[in-house]
């Protein structure tokens, strides 16, 4: 019997594919990506004190036209670079919608499977860009007055 994807269960899957048993269309479609390691230390729950968690990666879904039609889905970022277009002469680029898979600073969410409590978590919160065109700005809570 060959490999099927878990999802569609049509696609053989390729080598690169049976870890996960999800075919590359089905990833594409559905914005699956490999898990990075968990960025949570292990600690219990702020709520509770249970040690057992639910990981999951949220994804974002773009929708078109009356019928809220899907046409991209992927892992929710913090941020995204704005697309630029054509440049057109004397100017200057356009601003197109950006891409939802190319986001920066991949989010990911602790579910506490206990009380249901909820954390999130950043992945590469380094490589997030500062900007008002990215809605993200720093906050420096270490060289602010000590509380008195």
């Amino acid at each position: 019997m060959a490999n099927l994807c878990r999802i569609c269960e049509n696609t053989e899957l390729v080598e690169a594919d049976v870890i996960t048993r999800i075919c590359a269309s089905c990833r594409n479609t559905l914005g699956i990506v490999p898990m990075p390691p968990p960025r949570r230390r292990p600690a219990p729950c702020r709520a509770c004190n249970a040690m057992r968690f639910v990981r999951v990666i949220p994804r974002e879904y773009s929708a078109t036209g009356s019928d809220y039609v899907y046409e991209q889905v992927a892992p929710m970022a913090a941020t995204h670079v704005p697309a630029l277009a054509q440049k057109l002469l004397f100017r200057g680029n356009t601003v197109s919608t950006p891409n939802i898979k190319a986001g920066l600073g991949l989010l990911e969410i602790y579910i506490c499977s206990s009380c249901g409590a909820v954390e999130w978590y950043c992945q590469n919160p380094e490589a997030i860009p500062i900007g008002p065109e990215y809605m993200s700005d720093v906050v420096d809570y270490e060289h602010a007055t000590p509380y008195r």
